[in-house]
């Protein structure tokens, strides 16, 4: 996807250093993302895995060109990777870590109203452009090819929503996963307008969790410009118990959400076995 990251996008690991960190970058490297450089600050030798390592992420961008990064780094030491990658201006963060303090994130959040940087987490799955390149944990298994975004915040409905395309054919422009914590680099209202640039995305389905201030987010989006079908999934805050031992998928109770989705025309649906069938109408919609 034109509007995120390709094949071609050169990206760092920071704490390359670490076994979750290192399972992960050769999980990417094979699928083909272009890895370009490590950050372990006390590395004893010049290359990791065939991957040049640096001592920070500053000198990095100095010798290598490098336009995204993954963070892969314990919670404690998260926020001073966070905030080196925002200084040094890289462009696409994506941070898998979970269990970030608050007081660490409102450090980050207040370090990202004075950058440019886009932060996709913490606690994201990542991104995947399909057949191209990939940034985190996302199942390369479940994914093809094809012409739907998708944006969502858990894993779990992510997983489903996949099983049930495979059944369907119908395949992914990118897929960007961006985590259920509280404080969050990036919300759907901040991702969507790059569906909307992006060329080889038909159609967008959002799926996600009941949080605060969702009516602002929603507000957000609808003002602005659309030219997308769009399809929303929302579940209640203790959705994936509720989800595995029921027989019934609640929307999202939030009667605001509800009537400015209604009012805007966006297509919503109230049972996760409808998911594949949603993703198949909005793209039927946008060949109509």
């Amino acid at each position: 996807m034109s509007g995120f990251f390709d094949r071609h996008t050169p990206f760092l690991v920071q704490d390359i250093w670490g076994d979750f960190a290192h399972f992960h970058t050769r999980r990417c490297q094979e699928y083909g993302t272009n890895i370009v450089g490590g950050i372990a600050p006390r590395a004893r030798r010049a290359h990791f895995c065939g991957i040049p390592l640096f001592s920070s992420v500053k000198e990095a961008k100095s010798e290598v060109k490098c336009a995204a990064t993954m963070i892969f780094t314990p919670p404690r030491q998260a926020k001073q990777a966070l905030l080196d990658a925002i200084a040094a201006q890289i462009p696409l963060i994506v941070c898998c870590t979970e269990g970030i303090a608050r007081r660490d994130m409102l450090f980050v959040k207040e370090a990202l109203k004075k950058s440019t940087s886009c932060l996709i987490g913490p606690s994201a799955a990542g991104l995947i452009s399909p057949g191209e390149a990939l940034a985190g944990l996302l199942p390369i298994d479940l994914y093809k090819a094809g012409s739907l975004g998708v944006i969502s915040s858990s894993g779990s409905l992510a997983c489903e929503l996949l099983v049930q395309l495979q059944e369907r054919q119908i395949g992914v422009s990118t897929h960007i996963s961006f985590g259920s914590d509280e404080l969050l680099g990036s919300s759907f209202a901040d991702l969507a307008p790059k569906f909307e640039q992006d060329s080889a995305t038909q159609a967008i389905l959002f799926l996600g969790e009941e949080v605060d201030a969702m009516d602002v987010m929603w507000e957000r989006y609808l003002a602005m410009r659309r030219s997308k079908p769009l399809g929303v999934y929302i579940a209640k805050k203790d959705f994936v118990s509720y989800a595995q031992f029921s027989k019934e998928d609640p929307f999202c109770s939030h009667s605001r959400v509800d009537s400015l989705l209604e009012k805007s025309g966006i297509a919503k649906i109230e049972s996760l076995s409808c998911l594949g069938d949603l993703a198949a109408q909005l793209l039927k919609e946008n060949t109509c």
